[in-house]
């Protein structure tokens, strides 16, 4: 019996053959490096969108909760008389400057500059004459 012979690849073809599957293998890593590089991009996307969604509900329950408190009376006037210096009628606001003032020498706030200058001490309402009560 005759050992068979294992054909050799000739060297024409030898040489194009190798540079074509170098080619393809360096394509393929490429593609790999590619979609590694797009889940990283991805995965900290989804990071910062969750964040993002976290403190939007978070804000959500914080304006549902002031939606809920607008209904009740007690705070409307809470916010009325705090935020926006709303008086009752006949009712005078003093208004005395913080520590921070006392040691600073100037006023703090808008509300501290209004009363200022308001020399009657109501801040929301108009100045009165001292003769009309």
């Amino acid at each position: 019996m005759k050992k068979q012979r294992k054909q050799k690849v000739p060297g024409i073809i030898r040489v194009p053959l190798l540079l074509v599957m170098l080619l393809a293998s360096g394509w393929l890593v490429m593609l790999g490096i590619s979609d590694i590089q797009t889940y990283w991009t991805l995965s900290s996307e989804v990071k910062a969108n969750t964040q993002l969604l976290e403190a939007t509900r978070a804000q959500q329950e914080k304006l549902e909760a002031t939606k809920k408190n607008l209904t009740n009376p007690d705070y409307l006037e809470f916010v009325a008389r705090g935020k926006y210096h709303v008086l009752r009628e006949g009712e005078q606001v003093f208004v005395f400057p913080s520590l921070s003032e006392a040691q600073n020498g100037s006023p703090q706030s808008d509300a501290d500059l209004r009363a200022l200058e308001n020399p009657s001490g109501v801040v929301g309402l108009p100045n009165q004459d001292s003769s009309n009560p």
